[in-house]
């Protein structure tokens, strides 16, 4: 099978039905996440919570805000290949979807607009979580196989490809050029 990389690769699909069992779980597990930042937010509103207008100077380096994006896709590459990232990675996605849940709740506490709290947390994060669960997905059928294989269950293993570390890589980029670039215009 040869095949050829270019810098924009297509989006491929999933092989089977796997993706989507490991898409419900990990979005399920956001979405609980989030339901819980947002009660934690209701229930116990930060009292001394001040909005830094450092966000907006737009003064960061942009390789510390690519860092700063893509640190986590890292993380789920690595649980990706361990036995035990198909357990690891829906606690991960539980916490990502309570960070920003509870950021964006915290912003909108402090007096800031939800329009402009959205903005700030939601345009970066459209672009890095589909990153993340671009990898994610195939990172979780990656570690179950893996566990499967340990069992000796019969199973194929596939790591993540080529392909959908590329896109998440551009998609990180965009995220870290939307937090350099368009964040600090959002004043």
């Amino acid at each position: 099978m040869n095949r050829v990389f270019s810098l924009v690769p297509t989006i491929p699909s999933a092989p089977d039905d796997r993706g989507s069992r490991s898409r419900n779980v990990l979005f399920s597990a956001f979405l609980l996440g989030a339901l819980a930042g947002t009660a934690a937010a209701i229930r116990f509103p930060a009292k001394d919570f001040s909005f830094s207008p450092a966000v907006f100077s737009g003064s960061a380096d942009f390789l510390w805000l690519f860092w700063a994006g893509s640190w986590l896709d890292l993380v789920v590459v690595f649980l990706g290949s361990s036995l035990i990232g198909f357990l690891l990675l829906p606690v991960v996605f539980l916490v990502r979807g309570f960070l920003v849940s509870r950021g964006v709740s915290l912003l909108i506490g402090s007096g800031i607009s939800p329009l402009l709290a959205g903005g700030l947390i939601g345009l970066p994060a459209l672009f890095s979580l589909t990153a993340l669960f671009f990898i994610a997905e195939e990172a979780f059928d990656a570690s179950l196989s893996l566990y499967r294989l340990g069992k000796g269950l019969p199973t194929r293993y596939q790591f993540i490809s080529p392909e959908r570390l590329i896109c998440s890589a551009w998609l990180l980029f965009a995220s870290a050029a939307v937090r350099q670039f368009l964040i600090p215009l959002l004043r």
